[in-house]
């Protein structure tokens, strides 16, 4: 009987072991386009690739007249005029609070007022609180560099009376935009065609010393240069085109999250600097829990005002008015059909929210209204019949034993060697499962109460809290039926109450073998 223990020891490793192989957060291959109405929000490690194309824009619209900048003694400066007056010139603006033009070979500024040049060579362009058009010959605009979390949408913006295209671009990290194709650029602040509030530009040498500086911004900028590099440093940066060409983001899950609080309170700022109509201030109660939200959304899309169809492994679902698809990864592709910019997705998600319902593959079975895994229904039938036959049927008559074996002659050494061995694993298995639990909560939903223990300890409980009430749920399940039926049977076999931890314990782990696969 000695044996007992090492029996039971053993059973419970390989419990462990197959729990390790199959205790991970299911992952639903999908894919969805979204329609007309939809409007969406994508975030996470942004990579870009593909173009935006550039806007054609009549030379008549502009405040220039080049056929008097043409006849101007430099020639230099003049054939590039030239150039691009008898050229096809399409614009990409830029909307930003604060950002750069590095680098730039040869700029000449043309001072619209007092009409008079100055050239400046290799120097940086400078711009703060002045959304500026980028005016080229076939322009397209491409983006450089992954940023490490970023959150994007698309959508329109009026200039000037007419509708464009505009991408939108929220991160705390540079956002390096790269303008191509084209020899040469004009630059032009927004404010000279539409009414906006006045910024400050200026010109300044790899030293950082400023060679020349405006606020009025009366000037038009002709830079030689290809390509032509931009960095935008504000919060929010929004990108005006015409059209998407190939144009798409691989999101990842970040591992380089911004200080949430600080990135919204910027975003804020950004806004208001670029839209005087849009004075937006933040709420402290909301700043402080931005950092949940940002969790959330780190490897996630975000739809609202949908009920567009997406196909998960296989199935056709559909929104309703909202949805919420979180990723480790996952491509998407712009679209552009007709004035509607869409959005198409594919990847791997581990939380499909419909709207009305969170998608999983569990079959279930409904119980006046409630649905209720098959698993859980099997292994509560199991435990009854365990219970009924192993208490009521077999129950022993005086000291005779069941089938002459049961209950076996265990001593009482033994017993409490067992008892001891499973209340530590009990023990452990019990700090093992909020572990287990809080690292699958944070796969699905994103949210860990273990790093805001340090950081807020309002959401720390709050989230620990949930994960209490998910732990019960799938205890009660799981964990429950299995507790009654192993008590059952180590009653059976002659543990008596010396048994009681080992359902404890294995109960567990066939709640976490449910619960997390």
């Amino acid at each position: 009987m000695r044996r007992a223990p090492q029996i039971l020891i053993v059973l419970t490793i390989s419990s462990l072991i197959l729990t390790s192989s199959r205790a991970f957060v299911p992952e639903y291959d999908f894919s969805f386009s979204t329609g007309k109405d939809t409007k969406y929000l994508v975030a996470g490690e942004l990579n870009f690739y593909g173009k935006l194309i550039g806007k054609e824009i009549q030379t008549g619209t502009l405040p220039i007249d080049f056929i008097t900048w043409i006849n101007i003694s430099n020639p230099d400066l003049s054939s590039t005029i030239d150039y691009l007056a008898n050229s096809t010139l399409s614009t990409i603006s830029v909307l930003s609070s604060n950002m750069i033009i590095p680098d730039v070979n040869t700029m000449y500024v043309l001072n619209i007022t007092s009409r008079e040049i100055e050239r400046f060579d290799d120097a940086n362009l400078n711009l703060n609180d002045m959304p500026i058009l980028i005016l080229g010959v076939d322009e397209y605009a491409s983006f450089e560099e992954t940023l490490d979390y970023g959150m994007i949408s698309f959508g329109e913006i009026e200039i000037s009376n007419e509708k464009t295209t505009a991408m939108f671009v929220a991160s705390d990290d540079k956002l390096h935009i790269g303008m191509k194709n084209s020899p040469s650029f004009i630059i032009v602040p927004l404010s000279l065609i539409e009414e906006t509030k006045g910024g400050y530009s200026f010109i300044s040498d790899n030293n950082g010393s400023k060679l020349w500086e405006d606020s009025a911004g009366n000037w038009i900028i002709i830079a030689k240069d290809s390509p032509l590099n931009l960095v935008s440093f504000s919060s929010l940066s929004v990108v005006l085109f015409d059209k998407p060409e190939s144009f798409g983001l691989e999101v990842r899950r970040s591992t380089k999250l911004p200080n949430a609080e600080y990135m919204l309170y910027n975003l804020s700022t950004s806004l208001s600097s670029i839209d005087q109509n849009s004075m937006m201030e933040l709420p402290d109660f909301l700043l402080r829990f931005a950092s949940p939200s940002v969790d959330i959304m780190n490897g996630a899309c975000l739809v609202f005002n949908s009920n567009d169809t997406i196909n998960v492994d296989g199935k056709e679902k559909n929104f309703s008015k909202v949805g919420l698809l979180r990723f480790e990864r996952a491509t998407f592709s712009i679209n552009k059909h007709e004035e509607t910019i869409s959005l198409s997705g594919d990847g791997k998600s581990t939380l499909i929210f419909l709207g009305d319902t969170v998608y999983n593959d569990i079959p279930v079975y409904y119980i006046g209204g409630l649905a209720l895994p098959l698993h859980s229904i099997a292994l509560w039938l199991l435990a009854i019949a365990i219970f009924i036959i192993f208490s009521i049927v077999l129950r022993r008559k005086g000291e005779e034993k069941v089938f002459g074996i049961f209950p076996l002659e265990i001593g009482q050494k033994d017993k409490k060697i067992i008892k001891r061995i499973f209340l530590v694993l009990h023990i452990v298995f019990a700090i093992l499962t909020i572990i287990l639990f809080d690292s699958a909560f944070n796969s699905i939903f994103g949210l860990s109460f273990i790093p805001y223990l340090s950081r807020n300890i309002i959401i720390s409980i709050t989230i620990l809290s949930i994960e209490i009430v998910f732990i019960a749920t799938c205890f009660i399940m799981f964990g429950l039926p299995t507790r009654i039926g192993l008590n059952t049977l180590m009653n059976f076999i002659g543990l008596g109450k010396e048994g009681k931890n080992v359902g404890k314990s294995l109960a567990l782990v066939v709640m976490w073998i449910f619960s997390l696969s």
